[in-house]
């Protein structure tokens, strides 16, 4: 297994990336969430990001992608609660 990096983070959710695959997961109380598929939970360490994605690794332009996608829809939800 090779190490997990952190590309991005905004909000509660974070870019990941391992190699030349990259992923989006929901970060909480030390835990790290799928935000696809499963919901799934394990913690933050490189073991748990990958029980948490997977094979939901994708390319980066397709991850930066949903991620920005995750976090417009997660600002929006928040102006709208404030």
């Amino acid at each position: 297994m090779l190490a997990v990096q952190i590309v991005a983070e905004r909000a509660p959710y974070l870019l990941l990336a391992r190699q030349n695959r990259y992923a989006v997961v929901e970060r909480r109380a030390g835990q790290l969430y799928a935000v696809t598929g499963q919901r799934r939970s394990a913690p933050m360490t490189d073991a748990g990001a990958e029980a948490v994605i997977g094979s939901d690794w994708w390319d980066e332009a397709q991850a930066r992608r949903l991620f920005d996608e995750i976090v417009s829809r997660y600002a929006a939800l928040a102006e709208r609660m404030w």
